[in-house]
């Protein structure tokens, strides 16, 4: 205590210690959450845990700092004129910021520890080869067609439906069923450009009659799948034999993506089809050439006669590709603690150096002021009335308060612009950021073309395509900016209240 009264007062250590044991925990927790079941991955896979996770973290974040604030405001040195240095309030909220940072990030352990866990089953690079030949394979399993056989023409000098059993790709013409006809599985982890270069890789394999290329990456599927302790009842031999009928490639035998599903009234359009258990010619049609269907209860049971496990491995392979695209954690999710632990800790340290009293007034005023600069923008009726109105009030204030601290002779109602300006600074950089881009919006739609805006304005440009550099860049700016302005409000509070 007599040695680092700061930190004693506090209670830095214990408070740090405790949020460090809750990160591991909800780490832990996290971790175990984001396991993939690749034999039984659901079709809706909704994850129910992570909301009851969020709950208790903001709980738990909660009751910590109301704790840890009960101890803090027990003492305070500032209030009291103890002997302090010039940088011992930036020590001071730098602290508060380390404790709100720790105790508001709960959650963010959690889901960055999940979205490990998904990762952690492959490299990258092994993971990137395995879903090129998930996508190439998914094209000689069950799947739709992209032409269906149908299109709106002028006959006769009428429109109407006009149907046909061919299409053409690369200048000849394949069955409307041909394996040609079909589109494969995409993932979000690979763009669009790559998934159609996949697209055009297995079909010119099946152009140039390259059979050896086909059996490889069907015996690569298999060998996905066995790894995986996914069944199938045909070996990538057997599969070939069915599904490659060269030079046509037509389906007359649909292989499985799944063991059996259910269909609860409505038609299945297939290939070969006829009415099951039904005496009339209504009701669901299925093919009976590639599945056996059975009745139960008003549901139809469809069994594929020959399948392989695309749908369970198709099912965990996207949420590991979810985890790489869209983790619930990156650089953009994490500016949202940071921003709310620094708000958190300006609530925390303007209540510290100032009065309850004033700390109120301040809330009022700021929430009268928001109202009537809505109002103003709502009259004017121009985007940015609002920025512009807050910008202006924050330099405003800024000026009042230094004017005050080394001009003038008492604080008068300066703790109440005091708390304001703790509050509201930290905005001021992202608000002139949002004025610049909306100028930017306009300048855009002045022109004819994209090209000529980034030509004509490249800092523009770049200024739209760095809001997470500007966010950060911000936050490294409030900190610099609280070190001088600590020391401002050391000077102010040696000033006469009146």
């Amino acid at each position: 205590m007599l040695n680092h009264p700061l930190l004693w007062n506090l209670k830095i250590v214990p408070t740090v210690a405790a949020a460090i044991v809750f990160h591991i925990i909800f780490f832990i927790i996290g971790y175990v959450n984001g396991a993939v079941d690749f034999a039984n991955t659901p079709d809706w896979d909704y994850d129910n845990n992570s909301p009851v996770v969020v709950f208790f973290a903001i709980l738990l974040a909660t009751l910590s700092i109301v704790l840890w604030l009960v101890f803090y405001f027990r003492n305070n040195a500032y209030k009291s004129f103890y002997p302090q240095n010039k940088l011992s309030l930036f020590k001071e909220w730098m602290l508060i910021l380390l404790v709100c940072v720790l105790n508001c990030t709960f959650s963010a352990s959690y889901f960055y520890a999940k979205d490990l866990k998904t990762r952690s089953y492959f490299n990258e690079q092994e993971f990137s080869r395995r879903i090129d030949v998930i996508s190439i394979s998914s094209l000689f399993i069950k799947g739709s067609y992209k032409d269906n056989g149908r299109s709106f023409e002028e006959v006769n000098g009428e429109e109407e439906w006009v149907n046909y059993d061919t299409f053409e790709y690369n200048g000849k013409k394949y069955p409307l069923k041909s394996l040609l006809n079909k589109s494969i599985t995409d993932f979000s982890y690979q763009n669009h450009e790559h998934d159609s270069l996949n697209e055009v890789r297995v079909k010119n394999w099946l152009v140039n009659n390259q059979k050896d290329s086909v059996r490889w990456v069907m015996g690569q599927f298999i060998k996905i799948a066995n790894e995986h302790n996914l069944k199938s009842n045909i070996t990538a031999d057997e599969w070939l034999s069915l599904v490659y009928n060269y030079p046509k490639f037509k389906e007359d035998i649909i292989i499985g993506k799944i063991d059996s599903y259910k269909i609860n009234n409505y038609t299945d359009y297939e290939y070969e089809v006829e009415v099951i258990d039904n005496n009339s010619n209504e009701g669901p049609q299925f093919d009976t050439i590639s599945n056996t269907i059975k009745l139960i209860d008003d549901v139809y049971h469809v069994y594929p006669k020959h399948y392989v496990p695309l749908s369970q491995i198709k099912k965990s392979y996207k949420k590991i590709s979810s985890a790489y695209v869209r983790p619930d954690i990156d650089i953009e999710t994490l500016l949202f603690y940071l921003y709310f632990s620094l708000c958190l800790s300006m609530a925390i340290f303007s209540f510290r150096i100032t009065s309850g009293k004033s700390w109120l007034i301040a809330i009022v005023a700021t929430g009268i002021i928001g109202i009537i600069t809505g109002i103003i923008s709502i009259i004017f009726s121009w985007d940015d009335t609002f920025f512009v109105t807050w910008s202006i009030i924050i330099i405003c204030l800024l000026v009042y308060f230094y004017s005050n601290t080394y001009k003038g002779l008492a604080k008068d109602n300066s703790a109440i612009v005091l708390n304001i300006i703790l509050w509201l600074t930290l905005w001021l950089i992202p608000i002139i950021y949002t004025i610049v881009r909306s100028i930017y919006r306009g300048i855009y739609r002045s022109y004819d073309s994209e090209y000529r805006v980034i030509n004509d304005f490249p800092f523009l440009e770049w200024l739209n395509d760095s809001v997470s550099l500007i966010f950060y860049s911000n936050l490294i700016l409030v900190v610099i900016f609280m070190y001088f302005f600590t020391q401002t409000i050391k000077k102010w509070k040696g000033k006469p209240e009146a």
